[in-house]
C-alpha cells in the first residue's frame, strides 16, 4: 500500500499576510507525525533565523500548539499563516521573519512523503536553509517535544479541535509502527486497536451506568479510558472524571465491568 500527501502548490493571496503558506491542503496524514513535524519546524526554524539549533523545548503551550524558537519567539502555524505570539524577540523584522519560516514550512510540507515520512521531512527542511543533515538527525535525536508543558502538536495547524477525538488512519499507523517507526508486529499493532476499541466501548456503557443512577441530578462522567497494555501483558485503563471517585486512576477491565454491573451510583468524594 502506498500513501499520498495531497498537498498542492497554491498562489498566494495578496491579503498582506507575511506568513501565508504557499500549498493547500495540510496533508491528512501528517497529523501522524505531528510532534516530529513539529520538532523539526523549531529546529530548523531557529537555525534559519539564527544560524543554530537549540537544545529547549521544541513545542509552546499554547491550545493551538506551536513552536518554540529561542532567541526569537513563539511560532504558531495557523490554518492558512504562521506568526508570532506572545514571546518575540525585538529588534528583528518580524514581518520578513515569518515570511522566511512560511516559505520553509511550505517547502517541508511539499516535499513530505508520507511513504517515507521522516527521510523526506528531514531533507527537505536542511535543504530549504542550508542546515548539515547529519546535525539535525543528531539534534532531532536529543530534542525535547510535547509532555505535560508542551502543549498540543499543531492542533490549529490541522483544523483540529484539541478536545474531540483525534483523526485517525489505522492502516497509516500500522505502517509508521511496524514498518517505519516503531517496528512493532502487526499482531502488536492489531492489539493496540483492540484496546483502543474496547476502551471506547467501555467509556460508553460506564457513562450510561453513571447517568442510569443519577436520579435526575448533576453528575460527572467519565473523560476518557485509555488503555495501557503493560509488560506483563495486563491491560489497564486510565479513566478521569475531573473528579475523585471510585473509577478514577487506573482500572482494570474487571473493575470498569463490575461498577457498570453494580447499579452503584457513582460516589463523588470531592464534594
Amino acid at each position: 500500500m502506498t500513501f499520498t500527501n495531497e498537498a498542492k502548490p497554491k498562489k498566494l493571496d495578496e491579503d498582506g499576510r507575511p506568513g501565508a503558506y504557499g500549498f493547500e491542503p495540510v496533508p491528512k496524514l501528517l497529523f501522524h507525525v505531528s510532534r516530529l513535524f513539529q520538532t523539526v519546524i523549531s529546529q530548523v526554524g531557529t537555525y534559519h533565523l539564527t544560524g543554530a539549533f537549540h537544545t529547549h523545548e521544541c513545542s509552546i503551550y499554547k491550545s493551538e500548539g506551536g513552536c518554540n524558537l529561542p532567541g526569537v519567539g513563539d511560532l504558531v502555524l495557523g490554518t492558512g499563516s504562521c506568526y508570532f505570539d506572545g514571546y518575540y524577540h525585538p529588534g528583528q523584522d518580524q514581518k520578513k521573519e515569518c515570511a522566511k519560516l512560511a516559505k520553509l514550512i511550505t517547502h517541508v510540507v511539499l516535499e513530505w512523503d508520507p511513504n517515507d515520512p521522516v527521510a523526506s521531512m528531514t531533507k527537505a527542511a536542511s535543504s530549504a536553509v542550508g542546515a548539515p543533515e547529519e546535525k539535525l538527525l543528531e539534534v532531532l535525536g536529543a530534542a525535547h517535544c510535547g509532555g505535560v508543558f508542551g502543549g498540543n502538536a499543531l492542533s490549529t495547524f490541522f483544523n483540529w479541535n484539541p478536545f474531540s477525538e483525534p483523526p485517525d488512519n489505522r492502516a497509516y499507523r500500522k505502517f509508521l509502527a511496524v514498518q517505519k517507526i516503531a517496528k512493532e508486529t502487526e499482531a502488536e499493532v492489531d492489539q493496540q486497536f483492540a484496546d483502543e476499541d474496547l476502551g471506547k466501548d467501555l467509556l460508553k456503557r460506564i457513562n450510561e451506568a453513571i447517568k442510569k443512577t443519577s436520579n435526575g441530578r448533576y453528575y460527572p462522567t467519565a473523560l476518557c479510558c485509555s488503555p495501557n497494555r503493560r509488560k506483563d501483558g495486563s491491560l489497564h485503563f486510565w479513566v478521569n472524571t475531573g473528579r475523585t471517585t471510585q473509577i478514577d486512576g487506573w482500572m482494570t477491565q474487571e473493575e470498569l465491568e463490575a461498577f457498570i454491573a453494580s447499579g452503584q451510583p457513582l460516589q463523588d468524594r470531592k464534594r
